[in-house]
């Protein structure tokens, strides 16, 4: 996954003349492929789905807004470049034009982009906002699967503090992930095989499952990657120490 963080600047304003507002963001030192992208666009916290053409020859992306009214020129984005969707082509009227825009459209919105969590999430503190907040960025939809109280006690060999449900809650109350599973005792990765999801991201110190996932993931001939994601300030907010 690919993020850039660039400021917003004036340009040719075409698509607006189609109903298609844009930002314009010029890159001079980064190197991304002349592709029209799926992208996530993070701004005052919100994360906005988005299709992104880059034009090498201008060295300038021009990203088309969906549903979006704030006025961004000269501020700082941060974008999450999701995957490729086509090739870029010559466009040789204003029509063609918007006909291209809305095929991006369709296709942008018909086909989901899952990430998925897992964790117990006892006293929801600043890294479980963290390792949300962080995977959400890179998709639509963000689906945390929590481990059910039967589960911590024989993983961590010790009671939650927390009910299953008032753990789903406080989960659900954050509105990061878009959707809040507790897992099924007797199959408590069918949620991977139902969602797909692109990406699974751990906690930086999630191992007791691993080898689990990449089995399941590869019985099932998934596409599914996994991923770590760093600390954050282990020394405080590991929930042990809290």
């Amino acid at each position: 996954m690919q993020k850039i963080s660039w400021g917003v600047i004036h340009w040719k304003a075409l698509a607006r003349k189609i109903w298609f507002p844009t930002a314009n963001i010029a890159l001079e030192n980064w190197v991304v492929e002349d592709w029209t992208y799926k992208i996530n666009i993070i701004y005052n916290d919100n994360v906005f789905l988005w299709a992104w053409v880059y034009r090498e020859k201008e060295k300038l992306f021009e990203a088309h807004l969906f549903n979006f009214e704030w006025d961004l020129y000269w501020k700082v984005l941060e974008i999450i470049i999701l995957e490729k969707i086509r090739n870029n082509k010559k466009i040789h009227s204003l029509e063609e034009l918007k006909t291209m825009i809305h095929d991006d459209i369709k296709y942008i919105t018909s086909h989901t982009f899952y990430w998925m969590t897992f964790g117990t999430f006892d006293k929801f503190h600043p890294w479980h906002k963290y390792y949300l907040s962080e995977a959400r960025k890179h998709c639509e939809n963000l689906i945390t699967v929590l481990s059910t109280d039967i589960n911590v006690q024989k993983i961590k060999n010790h009671d939650t503090v927390n009910s299953e449900i008032t753990r789903k809650k406080h989960v659900e109350e954050s509105k990061i992930s878009d959707i809040v599973h507790i897992w099924e005792e007797d199959d408590h990765l069918k949620y991977i095989r139902e969602y797909s999801p692109q990406v699974i991201i751990l906690w930086y110190d999630q191992e007791w499952f691993l080898w689990e996932l990449q089995e399941y993931i590869q019985t099932y001939n998934l596409d599914t990657e996994i991923i770590r994601l760093d600390s954050y300030k282990p020394e405080i907010y590991k929930s042990s120490k809290i």
